[in-house]
């Protein structure tokens, strides 16, 4: 950030509200980035047990 955009931002009578809305989208970005990360590790988590499901199909096949 460029010191002249905060001592623009400091001088400011909106200081704290250019400040809470930055700091609301840096939350959004990091909520976002969470939720992404939730849905990679939960399709990646099916897949690990769609394939448990299937060795244990065939395993069970095998001592039949």
């Amino acid at each position: 950030m460029n010191p002249s955009w905060v001592n623009y931002i400091v001088a400011s009578k909106e200081a704290a509200l250019v400040l809470s809305l930055l700091f609301n989208a840096l939350l959004c970005g990091a909520v976002r980035h969470l939720w992404k990360s939730r849905e990679a590790l939960q399709e990646r988590v099916t897949g690990m047990l769609s394939e448990l499901v299937t060795e244990l199909a065939k395993l069970t096949r095998r001592n039949e």
